[in-house]
């Protein structure tokens, strides 16, 4: 996975976009080989934010985002004292578009469809939106759009979770996002141009244990297989969240129909993810 070279990379870009070896890195990180089901959740508690999750090959990358004196910081609580250095943009924005701008328009050569960044608002959802919106328009050339249902693809791809204001971006004729939706909301038949993936916490599917089960019931198996077939038959993506960090349990989530499965372990699911025949 060019591992020693994405740390190099890191180290770098740092200092400067403009240095020749930080464009050879940019560059290295383009050959990775990407992995179409590796989902980054709360990516930036790793120790390099996004580089890491790209150097792991992740194509799904999650970041919490809050409104704050008119800037939008990274954390996944409110942070007390907002660190210049951990805004969406700085972590996010700049690096993403200087991988594709470097590399023709893509984040990895192997990708046929752009990179998704999930971004979770999580402070008051139509201001923090604007903002979101404002804060995208330097690097409007790099995301996907969507006008009268048809996708303008582009590198990098953006699906709104957490807070949503779903009716201020219904009656956008031009959008630059797409929804995370709810099992609840799959009743609304919410087009897949707009919501294209649907999203449970393990907690409230199969409830909160104090300590989390080796394997599943065959009846918990029936209660995600039911709802994965619903997520289907509409044509959508099931993601899971919050589920415990063993092989075993991906395996039986996986054969029931889930789609994503979300991680911390960003060496752990690449080990994983590897490991599967090829579709």
């Amino acid at each position: 996975m060019l591992l020693g070279l994405m740390i190099l990379a890191l180290i770098v870009y740092c200092h400067s976009y403009e240095d020749e070896s930080t464009k050879s890195s940019l560059a290295a990180l383009y050959e990775v080989q990407s992995l179409d089901r590796a989902y980054a959740h709360n990516d930036y508690e790793h120790a390099h934010p996004l580089f890491d999750a790209l150097s792991h090959g992740f194509t799904f990358i999650e970041v919490d985002i809050h409104l704050i004196r008119g800037k939008l910081f990274v954390n996944h609580l409110r942070p007390i004292f907002p660190s210049p250095k951990r805004t969406l943009t700085k972590l996010y924005l700049e690096p993403l578009f200087e991988i594709q701008r470097q590399n023709g328009g893509k984040i990895f050569a192997d990708l046929e469809r752009p990179l998704v960044l999930v971004i979770d608002i999580k402070t008051e959802a139509v201001t923090t939106y604007k903002k979101l919106l404002e804060s995208l328009k330097p690097y409007q050339e790099m995301f996907s759009y969507w006008r009268e249902g048809r996708e303008y693809a582009g590198a990098v791809k953006i699906v709104l979770t957490g807070n949503r204001p779903i009716d201020l971006i219904r009656e956008e004729r031009q959008r630059y996002v797409q929804l995370d939706g709810r099992v609840e909301e799959l009743s609304m038949h919410y087009p897949n141009d707009l919501m294209p993936m649907i999203s449970a916490d393990y907690d409230i599917v199969f409830g909160k244990r104090l300590f989390k089960e080796s394997m599943l019931e065959p009846a918990q198996l029936k209660t995600i297989a039911a709802i994965n077939k619903q997520v289907h038959a509409q044509g959508k993506v099931m993601r899971i969240w919050h589920s415990p960090e063993k092989e075993a349990i991906w395996d039986q989530l996986e054969a029931a129909g889930v789609d994503l499965l979300c991680t911390d372990e960003l060496e752990m699911k690449l080990r994983y993810l590897t490991a599967l025949p090829s579709d």
